[in-house]
């Protein structure tokens, strides 16, 4: 039976890099793992495994079919981006369905998102984007 891939947006950030940690912490498991990060040199990891790959991309600055190519292959992926990525998630989900991916978590499914701004008198409100 072939290893399942799964892909992690956002894995740098304080719970999604919680998440990366556990799923590296058992090397024996049966899935292979792809995160992607805003910059590739600044992955936070203890140790490197073998079946982990790593992606620095800008989601903010990348087009659908771009970040499709890199999502060849893999079976499941969960957006874990924080709020500043949120109004790009639309472009994770669609490159995940231009890569025939089978399963896709969202972060937040289903629940608006609101940024507040201290500094500003106004908060955003980021709908969700089917």
């Amino acid at each position: 039976m072939p290893k399942t891939t799964v892909a992690l947006f956002g894995a740098n950030g304080t719970l999604r890099n919680r998440i990366l940690h556990t799923s590296m912490a058992y090397p024996d498991r049966p899935f292979n793992l792809v995160a992607f990060i805003r910059h590739e040199s600044s992955l936070k990891i203890d140790h490197w495994v073998s079946n982990l790959t790593v992606y620095g991309v800008d989601v903010t600055l990348i087009d659908a079919d771009s970040l499709s190519s890199m999502l060849a292959g893999v079976d499941v992926v969960a957006s874990a981006v924080g709020p500043a990525v949120l109004p790009y998630q639309h472009v994770i989900q669609d490159a995940a369905a231009k890569a025939d991916v089978r399963r896709f978590y969202r972060s937040s499914f289903g629940m608006p998102q609101v940024v507040r701004f201290e500094a500003q008198d106004f908060s955003m409100i980021n709908s969700v984007r089917l």
